[in-house]
């Protein structure tokens, strides 16, 4: 009796088990378009402000680059709060109040940075506060990586992470590139590869 018991819970912690994967696949794809975009409109606008640093760009083409990217940003916001609205019902489960939740969290956690900083040394210190924020981007990806069990997204995450470790002995020019260079790893790369897949 103790062991038809023990096999039907084994069972029925496999059937869970099979259903969370069946349904974490599927949002892996779809969602995965969010990975791309986004991926690529944080690449480039952080690349952007690593070439304007580096290199002698007149103002009207600052001017014109910084409207641009501007643009991409707002599109990317309207397209991803479209995005959402078609599948308000994922936005529901479990999964999706957990993503919702992390990114939410890591946005709000940079807004904390910024107001301990003034209230403590009452400037913002651009190298550190950067880095910081490097790092907590990088815990919502290695999150987020682990949510929908994507092992591409979460080494990009720790990748991420590392190269916030070692932004922090680089001037604020060359921590752009850095991240630049990490969100094209943690987010472009890996949403490419899953959208491939499928």
């Amino acid at each position: 009796m103790e062991t038809k018991e023990f096999n039907s819970e084994v069972d029925f912690s496999e059937n869970n088990r099979q259903k969370r994967k069946k349904s974490i696949i599927p949002y892996q794809f779809h969602e995965s378009i969010l990975l791309v975009l986004w991926g690529w409109i944080m690449f480039l606008d952080y690349f952007r402000f690593y070439l304007s640093k580096e290199m002698m760009f007149s103002y009207d083409l600052r001017k014109m680059l910084a409207a641009l990217c501007t643009v991409v940003v707002v599109a990317g916001i309207v397209y991803t709060i479209y995005f959402l609205s078609k599948r308000l019902e994922k936005l529901k489960t479990e999964l999706g109040k957990s993503l919702l939740g992390v990114w939410i969290s890591a946005f709000l956690c940079m807004v904390m940075v910024n107001l301990i900083q003034q209230n403590s040394v009452h400037k913002v210190v651009f190298e550190l506060q950067h880095c910081i924020f490097m790092l907590i981007t990088a815990i919502a990806i290695v999150l987020t990586g682990r949510l929908i069990h994507n092992r591409p997204v979460f080494y990009g995450g720790i990748f991420f992470a590392v190269l916030a470790f070692a932004a922090s002995y680089l001037v604020l020019k060359d921590q752009l590139l850095l991240e630049a260079i990490g969100w094209l790893c943690a987010f472009v790369i890996p949403g490419h590869i899953l959208y491939s897949k499928h």
